[in-house]
């Protein structure tokens, strides 16, 4: 039992920071995971992703990049959305900054869209340098699986597979934990509020509110 997050947006929106600060809580979960990240030479404006996958600690992970349906596919930018509508599947959960990102296409395979203000939250606080942390507290709330809004969608698609994605809980502590050891000084308070933000963002939401119309 895996779960797989593609995260990809564009030079300058910390995407491969959010990466690690994901892979560092899986790994503080004693879970099984593994990083791969691809971006383009140029600082910023080139294309950037990092691909997680997440497993049991009994499971091995085979192949680390994740090429066609991940679980999650959160897009923080235009041009990574076009580059990777085409990998969605029918369970795949699709989380885009509504700030950034622009969804008008008809007919994909997953109803389950969601467009966020991950940049707009970041700006209220100061700065939307922060719109990557506010994102993976946004994830920290669906990973934290059990009853949740992750674990609704798996029951809906899978129910015998339902209890098993239980086991790949991750605490949000153990995020904030990761937070507060790889952000610099300067930034850690801000990235602790962004971090928040997004964790509440989630936990308010009902599964059919923000959906793509």
């Amino acid at each position: 039992m895996v779960i797989r997050i593609k995260i990809a947006g564009v030079g300058g929106q910390g995407v491969q920071f959010a990466g690690k600060l994901l892979a560092q809580s899986a790994f503080n979960a004693n879970l099984n995971v593994s990083q791969a990240v691809k971006y383009e030479p140029s600082t910023k404006g080139g294309l950037t992703v990092a691909d997680l996958t997440i497993a049991k600690a009994t499971d091995e992970i085979v192949y680390p990049f994740i090429e066609e349906e991940p679980d999650i596919l959160l897009v923080l930018a235009q041009r990574p959305w076009e580059e990777f509508k085409h990998t969605i599947g029918t369970n795949t959960i699709v989380l885009a900054d509504d700030g950034n990102v622009s969804i008008t296409e008809e007919g994909l395979p997953t109803q389950k869209v969601y467009l966020l203000p991950f940049s707009k939250i970041a700006r209220e606080l100061g700065s939307e340098n922060v719109t990557n942390v506010v994102a993976m507290g946004f994830i920290a709330e669906l990973l934290d699986i059990e009853g949740n809004y992750v674990a609704n969608h798996i029951h809906a698609s899978n129910p015998e597979e339902a209890e098993d994605h239980t086991l790949l809980e991750i605490v949000p502590e153990l995020f904030e934990e990761s937070l507060i050891h790889d952000s610099p000084a300067r930034f850690r308070d801000m990235n602790l509020q962004a971090f928040k933000k997004g964790y509440s963002l989630s936990s308010g939401m009902n599964i059919a509110v923000s959906a793509k119309p």
